[in-house]
């Protein structure tokens, strides 16, 4: 799940989070308040292996973007710029 701090990988059998994969920005760590940068929608592939993520930030600094996410190996690979605060990401 997208949470403000990060991307929450959770075992939905037992309903725990087994870790998170934090958002991170050029400065450091994404920081709080109301227009912070941070997850707004995410979809997962078929194969229940790989998650995109919107995001208000990318980690390099070029604005808004979707985040490409490995689950099993628990890595953020690429980002790709997307626009004007993407809300919400489908997969079909």
């Amino acid at each position: 799940m997208a949470t403000a701090e990060g991307v929450a990988v959770v075992d939905t059998a037992t309903r725990t989070r087994l870790t998170r994969i934090p958002y991170e920005t050029r400065t450091g760590p994404v920081t709080t308040g109301e227009y912070r940068g941070g997850g707004m929608g995410i979809a997962l592939a078929p194969d229940g292996r790989t998650a995109y993520v919107t995001e208000g930030f990318i980690r390099d600094g070029y604005g808004n973007g979707i985040t490409v996410v490995d689950l099993t190996g628990r890595k953020r690979p690429f980002e790709v710029v997307a626009g004007a605060r993407p809300l919400g990401i489908a997969i079909l």
